[in-house]
């Protein structure tokens, strides 16, 4: 693991905690959210935009980061899966626009459908929150996309973000 995502999961971690968001929600709260984030997944897959892709794999990582604090678990076990694919594509064009980058993408909405079931039954979600993970550095590899680069941006966009914690949803400020 990169010691650069092992940073940027502390400062995700320490931006949720200023804000309130491990102990002023929970993850049925904050699962709505990392729901939101996979579908953005999926959009950047379909539409073949890396920005978006960037943004939205960082952005679901960031919600999980929160759901692991929240339930007092270690988020670097989350953020340190690493795969290196025997034959990866040579560019991110080359490899969204293949049936294996919608078999990940859709491999990360069956494991988030498993984390809702896990948070809404009050189990355990941490192997289905792996799972997710997994697939989420798996989309990295296919599309060529650097998965630290992705937190990384995802931090500095929420970085200086402001709100307001509202019936346990953080609702940034406009």
């Amino acid at each position: 693991m990169k010691m650069s995502t092992v940073f940027n999961t502390r400062l995700v971690q320490q931006w949720a905690h200023d804000r309130n968001l491990i102990k002023g929600s929970n993850p049925k709260q904050q699962f709505l959210k990392l729901a939101e984030e996979g579908g953005e997944v999926a959009e950047a897959i379909l539409e073949f935009d890396k920005d978006k892709l960037v943004d939205a794999i960082g952005d679901t990582t960031v919600v999980i980061i929160i759901i692991a604090s929240q339930l007092n678990m270690e988020p670097t076990n989350f953020t340190s899966c690493t795969y290196k694919m025997d034959k990866q594509p040579k560019d991110f064009e080359t490899g969204v626009k293949t049936k294996e980058a919608l078999a990940i993408g859709l491999h990360v909405f069956k494991n988030l459908k498993d984390v809702a079931g896990d948070i809404a039954r009050d189990r355990d979600p941490s192997v289905s929150m792996h799972k997710v993970m997994a697939a989420l550095f798996l989309l990295c590899e296919q599309c060529c996309l650097d998965f630290s680069e992705c937190l990384r941006k995802a931090y500095m966009e929420i970085k200086d973000r402001t709100g307001t914690m509202i019936d346990g949803v953080f609702v940034k400020d406009e």
